[in-house]
């Protein structure tokens, strides 16, 4: 996980250092676990000012709401996976 987060310090570092002000923060993993409302990954969403948070991952309907959905402090987080979305593209913008 530590590996993970410092890659995507330092995608949002490069994407500040390019002038780049509005974020949407995409994972393959959900941001947390079914026990945890924060993780170093909604911390550093909330650091950045990430906008969206999407991920995927969660596979079947008893997995759809393992991590959090919707808005958590300011950041929308939005699953994405095929099954979830029943096969229909989500409109992120």
């Amino acid at each position: 996980m530590e590996r993970e987060l410092e890659r995507l310090r330092t995608s949002f570092e490069a994407a500040k250092s390019d002038g780049y002000t509005r974020f949407i923060m995409f994972l393959h993993y959900p941001p947390t676990n079914i026990l945890e409302k924060r993780s170093g990954f909604t911390d550093m969403a909330e650091a950045y000012g990430a906008e969206q948070v999407v991920y995927a991952h969660c596979h079947g309907q008893s997995r759809f709401h393992d991590s959090i959905e919707g808005r958590f402090h300011g950041i929308e987080y939005r699953l994405v996976s095929g099954d979830y979305l029943v096969w229909n593209p989500a409109r992120l913008m």
